[in-house]
């Protein structure tokens, strides 16, 4: 089966591909993307200025916020469902190291792979991507695509707060710096937790916003 691909080559080198997918693995699945959003890192990556993409290694396929639906499953995929909507892991831990098996964050894994960052790795901005089960996360039925694709985003915006044995509660205040996509995450989650939710940023548009997702107070730094 052939599919239109992005591959990073090196900075300013981003090319679309048409490539043979492989054969998917017993634990793997086939994801036809429907929404991958790009991120901070992602443009960084592009121009040069991060080494968290590592098309030093060889070309990759960017994009780890994505939304998508299965359309084939591996034989012993045991949870997962053709049709299924579904979204995916960024950090994709082994499991097995000294680190995994002490319970430290998946980032903190000794053979840690990056969703959207590494040549073994997959990245949503295809047609589509293919995935272990274990990194694959079922999203309702009736979310669109695109919201998918924020899930990972405002997986950020949640542990901030609640991360690392955070706790955030009506008796608190949260003051947020930025209200860009991670910060209004965040927003929505202290308000979520009934805190009094200030958020500041230079932006008029992003303020506005800001009191539109959760903020009481909104300032201009």
């Amino acid at each position: 089966m052939k599919a239109k691909i992005a591959f990073l080559h090196k900075p300013f080198d981003l090319r679309i591909e048409e490539v043979e997918l492989p054969e998917l693995k017993p634990n793997q699945v086939l994801i036809q993307v429907g929404a991958c959003g790009i991120c901070g890192s992602d443009v960084e990556c592009f121009e040069g200025r991060s080494a968290e993409g590592r098309y030093d290694i060889a070309p990759y396929t960017p994009g780890h916020e994505w939304g998508g639906r299965i359309i084939k499953a591996g034989s012993e995929v045991k949870e997962l469902k053709i049709g299924n909507k579904v979204t995916g892991d960024c950090v994709m831990e082994c499991g097995v190291c000294y680190n995994c098996k002490e319970g430290l964050m998946p980032s903190a894994c000794l053979n840690m792979r990056e969703m959207g960052f590494r040549p073994d790795s997959p990245g949503g901005m295809g047609e589509y991507m293919i995935a272990e089960e274990q990194y694959i996360h079922v999203i309702p039925d009736d979310w669109s695509y695109e919201m998918g694709a924020w899930v990972e985003t405002f997986s950020i915006g949640y542990f901030g707060i609640w991360g690392n044995g955070g706790y955030i509660d009506a008796s608190d205040t949260a003051l947020i710096m930025g209200g860009g996509p991670v910060g209004l995450s965040a927003a929505m989650v202290s308000k979520a937790a009934s805190a009094k939710t200030i958020v500041a940023d230079p932006i008029a548009s992003r303020r506005e916003r800001a009191l539109k997702y959760g903020a009481d107070i909104v300032l201009d730094p």
